[in-house]
């Protein structure tokens, strides 16, 4: 079925004819060279060159990538996976829909796209071509069958045969690149599966769907590169100053594809950086939750502001982590293990509640200072300072500790943890529809789900959830510190650390 030349063994001898096929096949290539040159292409590339004498048999390899122009807007492409060869993490894009067959053999994932990836054509240039012979040729494409290819390869060997001795590259490139879609008919649906092995396929159509996961992530990937070059050549409305400006003037934000001029997304990152409120640095767009990515933070923010971004973005993921606390000795982060903290860099070992040394088996020191206090009521005095250096370090650890201790209790009493970041959420008033500050992540505060997704729809599933929660019941099952335990502590803050009996 393959039309072609002849062979060409290392006998050939170059004929006045041939010499003369050999100067148009280099001013063919010249002027594909100088035309995506001057494109700024990669659509054209020689495998090899053609002779050095007419001593030499080798022959200009030439390869295309055509790219096709669809006449819809969007295309839809379907792709049929058996459930052998799926690996899901291949194929991990939330564009990507998945579903499986009722018998569970297949996957079927489907996915739009406005590019598709461009048809490969390989031609060799014989040293009959273009006198009497039509060039070598192969076709190629991830998103053709064979049957298509085959189709084609037939329409080139007429488009060949309705211009004989002519040269013929530019005229198969162009009609593959307009006419495909009503050549074959196709809408703007295509169907991609594994390929198949057919006798009736012309050896010249060769289609490249060995591997359906690369397949799908090499067009979703192509899509994406083409939508910005696409982006970048026209003006563009910036989302907020409303200012018509070059693409290129813009910051095209993935996965949602929204855009923003330079100076508004400048403006944008250093007031949350300035602010210190790292976790908002969103997309702008009202309700997007896109993170905007460190590429763009480098190229807009000043270094100043960049390390300050580092050392608030690592802040903030430690503070939302329930196993770190601070060494306080060397402030260093350390992994703690119940009440025991190990710092890897001063070796200070310490309990986790009080801050003191570790103190295996023994009450905590908070714990027991706190009992003597009691104790302290009967008439029990301390008498244990010898220096007042000694006595003045001893009052501030007290301090601060008492502190430490009452932010604690509130914390408890008051606040539920977020499910998402683990940040206390504190709410003071209103419905039972509660958003973490941090992470905006919703919660009902009656039973403390998750309800970002379904918001106020969660209460009308739930009735008992929508009726208002009294401040005794907002703090179950937490205990409030007693009135008498907070006039202590406040106290004590107050006087240096002295409790109601005094040192």
């Amino acid at each position: 079925m393959a039309e072609g030349g002849r062979e060409y063994g290392s006998n050939f001898s170059w004929s006045p004819e041939h010499v003369e096929n050999l100067q148009e096949q280099k001013d063919e290539v010249s002027a594909f060279q100088c035309l995506f040159e001057v494109e700024g292409d990669q659509r054209f590339s020689i495998i090899s060159d053609g002779p050095l004498d007419l001593t030499d048999d080798q022959m200009f390899s030439l390869q295309f990538h055509v790219p096709v122009k669809s006449p819809y807007d969007v295309m839809t492409v379907n792709v049929c996976i058996p459930e052998q060869d799926f690996r899901e993490n291949d194929v991990n894009n939330k564009d990507v829909l998945l579903q499986r067959s009722e018998s569970r053999n297949t996957v079927f994932a489907s996915f739009s796209v406005k590019f598709l990836t461009p048809l490969r054509l390989t031609v060799v240039l014989s040293p009959g071509y273009p006198s009497c012979e039509p060039p070598i040729f192969t076709l190629s494409s991830s998103w053709l069958n064979g049957d298509q290819l085959t189709s084609l390869c037939i329409q080139l060997d007429k488009l060949w045969n309705e211009c004989p001795s002519m040269p013929i590259l530019f005229s198969w490139i162009d009609w593959l690149e307009h006419n495909i879609f009503s050549y074959l008919g196709i809408s703007d649906k295509v169907f991609v599966q594994q390929c198949v092995t057919d006798d009736d396929i012309d050896t010249r159509a060769v289609p490249d769907c060995d591997n359906i996961d690369d397949t799908v992530n090499e067009m979703l990937r192509y899509n994406m590169q083409e939508e910005m070059t696409e982006f970048l050549k026209y003006d563009q409305e910036c989302g907020i100053c409303f200012c018509e400006k070059s693409g290129r003037d813009f910051y095209r934000l993935l996965p949602c594809k929204h855009h923003f001029c330079r100076e508004c997304m400048a403006e944008h990152c250093s007031i949350h950086v300035k602010e210190g409120t790292v976790q908002h640095l969103l997309c702008p767009e009202p309700k997007c939750e896109t993170e905007i990515r460190p590429y763009i933070l480098k190229e807009v923010l000043n270094d100043d502001d960049y390390e300050r971004w580092e050392r608030l973005i690592l802040q903030h993921g430690l503070d939302t982590m329930g196993d770190i606390i601070y060494c306080p000795r060397c402030q260093n982060v350390v992994v703690k293990e119940d009440d025991l903290g190990h710092c890897l860099s001063c070796l200070f070992t310490f309990c986790t509640k009080c801050l003191e040394k570790w103190h295996q088996g023994d009450t905590c020191f908070f714990e027991k200072e706190v009992e003597g206090d009691e104790e302290g009521k009967n008439g029990s005095t301390e008498s244990q300072y010898v220096e007042e250096s000694e006595a003045e370090r001893k009052r501030l650890q007290r301090q601060r500790r008492a502190e430490m201790n009452l932010s604690y209790q509130l914390i408890r009493a008051r606040t539920r943890q977020c499910w998402k970041c683990k940040s206390p959420i504190e709410k003071n008033g209103g419905c039972n529809k509660v958003t973490c500050s941090k992470c905006f992540s919703a919660i009902c505060w009656a039973c403390g789900r998750d309800i970002t997704k379904v918001s106020y729809g969660h209460f009308s599933d739930n009735p008992k959830c929508a009726e208002l929660i009294t401040e005794d019941v907002m703090q179950t099952p937490f205990r409030d510190p007693t009135p008498q335990k907070v006039r202590e502590i406040d106290e004590a803050i107050l006087e240096g650390g002295k409790l109601q009996n005094g040192m």
